[in-house]
């Protein structure tokens, strides 16, 4: 009888050995497993921040640099190849942010490659509509036109190219064309370098073929034209658009609502603007059909 005491005595104290170290051993696994995955977190944090420079806001230059500095440092570039102004203009627009970091991949293109050879048929394609172009598109923007490049410098003939290539139905008159063809006709004022003269939305725009009219700062003008299928490309005064002057698309209006294309921001271009906030900061609009 005490023999069995003993043994059953020795099993209870072997069972209690194991179950301890069970549960100690569980309790060890689970906090060196979090403590990885709190590891593994904060070093996909860290990569994030370092690597993916989309995640990074810009808003002030320090912002803008930041992303550079990361960029250039994935890229193997040299951060001196970004001009100040390039830095400025990231600050005020980011969604030139692409743009700008690509600019030393494209300082020395060669600018009389062929204007033709730049296609715009998949825009054309996937268009609801007017094709949406921008300036600063990598296809034409690191051109030169006029003062600048064309990023910076193009609203006027990129939206006289989405309404010629909608109204015409030809894929040819692309933004870097019809840039071409303004500074060829004398539609870019180089004396003061103030950008694209206004004939370029009305005499020039003939020249393309197509028919021009001036629309009045009336809204019943602006809707009736819009209704018929006239897109129209007004030239902004400061305000939400500009701090001096620029080119849109106005394409339609609905409820007293307009949708626009900013060749300068997909953002603007995303939302609807009531068309009494647009008004008074048109200085001149011009409606097209054929």
């Amino acid at each position: 009888m005490k023999r069995n005491k003993l043994v059953i005595g020795f099993f209870i104290l072997l069972i209690t050995a194991a179950t301890t170290y069970i549960i100690l051993n569980g309790i060890y696994e689970d906090a060196a497993m979090a403590a990885g995955k709190d590891l593994s977190v904060r070093e996909l944090e860290q990569d994030i921040e370092f690597n993916d420079y989309r995640l990074i806001p810009i808003n002030n230059e320090d912002d803008a640099r930041e992303v550079i500095t990361i960029y250039a440092d994935r890229h193997n570039i040299d951060e001196d190849l970004y001009p100040d102004y390039m830095v400025e203009r990231m600050v005020t627009n980011p969604e030139l942010r692409d743009f700008v970091l690509e600019y030393p991949n494209h300082m020395e293109e060669d600018e009389d490659v062929n204007i033709v050879s730049i296609s715009i048929r998949k825009d054309i394609d996937m268009a609801q509509g007017i094709p949406e172009f921008y300036q600063w598109d990598q296809r034409w923007g690191y051109r030169t036109y006029g003062s600048d490049l064309f990023a910076f410098t193009g609203c006027g003939p990129t939206c006289l190219s989405m309404v010629a290539v909608y109204l015409l139905g030809n894929d040819y008159m692309t933004p870097a064309w019809v840039a071409q063809f303004s500074m060829d006709n004398g539609y870019y004022d180089y004396e003061n370098y103030s950008g694209t003269y206004w004939s370029l939305m009305y005499s020039g725009a003939e020249q393309l073929g197509l028919q021009s009219c001036e629309v009045t700062g009336e809204v019943w003008d602006i809707e009736e034209h819009l209704a018929n299928g006239e897109p129209i490309i007004a030239i902004m005064g400061p305000g939400d658009f500009t701090s001096e002057g620029h080119f849109i698309v106005l394409v339609s209006c609905e409820d007293g609502y307009l949708r626009i294309i900013d060749p300068n921001s997909r953002e603007r271009t995303s939302r609807l603007w009531d068309i009494d906030e647009v008004l008074p900061q048109i200085q001149g609009m011009w409606a097209y059909s054929v």
